[in-house]
């Protein structure tokens, strides 16, 4: 069973990646997924990787949708955006 959702997943990535430009459309909660994937290339990545900048944006607003956020720069070994992300989006419940 597990075999063939891979093979279905890798046939999805494939029929999505005729259109080169599929990432472009992404917000940050489509981007964070793409990502937790790990089924992405390097340069996918990279496009995908730029949604998480904006610090105006980076708030989830569930703890649930920002579990995955945090999953995602953590994928990225942008520990330092995470913390500062928990730190913004949790803080004041923190202190």
């Amino acid at each position: 069973m597990r075999l063939l959702v891979k093979q279905a997943a890798a046939q999805i990535m494939t029929n999505t990646r005729q259109d080169g430009q599929w990432m472009v459309q992404f917000g940050m909660h489509a981007a964070a997924d793409a990502i937790n994937t790990d089924m992405l290339t390097s340069n996918e990545v990279q496009v995908l990787a730029a949604r998480f900048n904006d610090q105006t944006q980076i708030c989830s607003l569930s703890s649930f949708n920002m579990y995955w956020i945090l999953q995602a720069l953590g994928r990225l070994n942008e520990t330092s955006k995470a913390e500062e992300a928990i730190r913004l989006c949790w803080g004041g419940q923190v202190r």
